[in-house]
C-alpha cells in the first residue's frame, strides 16, 4: 500500500481562529523526509547542470565560430529521451501500445522539437538566466488576457 502525498489537499483543511484554511501534513517519518528532499534535489541539481552545460555548448566559440549545429543537439536530447523511455517502460512493465492517436503524438513532438531548437538557437544572444526570466514572465500576460476574455477581476 503506497503512502498518501506529502500534504493532503482532497480532505477538508483545519481552520485557525481567524477562518484561514491550511493544508492538513500527512505524519510521515524522517526516512520519507530524507527521501522526498532527496528526488527533490537530484532533479534541481540534474536540471542546473543540464541547463549549465546547454548553455556553455551553444554560446562557447569552436575555432572562431559560434556552435551551429543546434538541430544535432535537440536530436541527440531526444534520442537520449527516447531510450530511456523504452528502458522505463521495461523496467515498469508498462503497455508498449499507443495510448493516444498518432497524429496527436506528432503535434506535441513537432511543438516540443520546435520549442527546443528556439531555445538553443536564442542562448546564443542572451543568457540562460535572461531566458528563463522571459519564460516564467509571459505567463502575466497570458493571465491577463484571461481575465479580459473571461471578464473577470
Amino acid at each position: 500500500d503506497a503512502p498518501g502525498p506529502l500534504i493532503d489537499l482532497g480532505m477538508a483543511p483545519p481552520k485557525n481562529a481567524g477562518g484561514a484554511s491550511y493544508p492538513k501534513f500527512s505524519k510521515r517519518s524522517w526516512k520519507e523526509w530524507v527521501k522526498f528532499l532527496h528526488y527533490g534535489l537530484g532533479i534541481l541539481v540534474t536540471i542546473g547542470a543540464y541547463s549549465f552545460l546547454q548553455e556553455r555548448i551553444v554560446s562557447k566559440r569552436y575555432e572562431g565560430e559560434i556552435f551551429k549545429a543546434t538541430m544535432f543537439l535537440v536530436l541527440c536530447n531526444r534520442l537520449v529521451s527516447i531510450v530511456y523511455a523504452l528502458i522505463m517502460i521495461m523496467v515498469k512493465g508498462e503497455s508498449w501500445r499507443m495510448q493516444a492517436i498518432v497524429w496527436k503524438y506528432l503535434v506535441v513532438s513537432f511543438s516540443n522539437m520546435l520549442s527546443t531548437w528556439c531555445q538553443y538557437e536564442s542562448l546564443r544572444y542572451v543568457s540562460l538566466i535572461l531566458q528563463t526570466m522571459a519564460k516564467t514572465f509571459k505567463m502575466l500576460p497570458v493571465m491577463l488576457v484571461g481575465m479580459v476574455i473571461s471578464r473577470k477581476r
